[in-house]
């Protein structure tokens, strides 16, 4: 007869998701000191529209509810200045669980990064992170493109040492059709 295992695992007990957000953010250079650690009001934050992640796991998003309900949010997103508002960078899922739960701020680091940069840096987060839908990864790699004038080549070496060839083949399913798109997601 099979052992019967005792519950969740290891991850339930401890949130390794917040060690691994640690290791992620100083590879990105998104590091911080507490002086640079605000508070800012849920309500002057806004997810960026360029944000290369479309699909939220709901699950893993009520495991972070949870979390965050508990624990308080274990990690500071990250933000840009819009106006006098604020655009996350990094973060937008620990943003949007913490909505839910209801919490009016949020910690937070705000950084001065060009367009070019904050896209980069949140397609970077979210390959690293959490694995994007290719679908994602290539309107992310579109927008490089266009947006900044970016060779396939540069897109590669800048979001995590890609190939040319895979960048060019990732950006060659945005012309497929889109029931065979909507089957790529599913």
């Amino acid at each position: 007869m099979a052992k019967k295992g005792l519950g969740r695992g290891f991850s339930s007990l401890i949130p390794t998701e917040m060690i691994i957000d640690e290791k992620i953010d100083s590879e990105l250079g998104l590091e911080y000191d507490k002086s640079q650690l605000k508070e800012l009001k849920i309500s002057d934050i806004s997810p960026d529209p360029e944000q290369p992640r479309r699909h939220f796991n709901k699950e893993k998003l009520e495991e972070l509810v949870n979390s965050i309900r508990i624990h308080g949010v274990l990690q500071p997103i990250v933000v840009v200045r819009k106006n006098s508002k604020f655009l996350i960078v990094a973060g937008e899922r620990r943003y949007r669980a913490s909505k839910l739960v209801g919490l009016e701020k949020v910690p937070a680091v705000v950084r001065e990064l060009s367009d070019q940069n904050r896209l980069e840096l949140s397609l970077i987060e979210n390959i690293q992170r959490d694995n994007l839908n290719v679908l994602e990864m290539a309107e992310a790699y579109l927008k490089l493109r266009e947006q900044f004038n970016l060779t396939a080549k540069e897109i590669g070496e800048r979001v995590g040492g890609r190939s040319e060839s895979a960048v060019l083949n990732t950006l060659r399913l945005l012309k497929l059709p889109q029931i065979v798109k909507d089957y790529v997601i599913s």
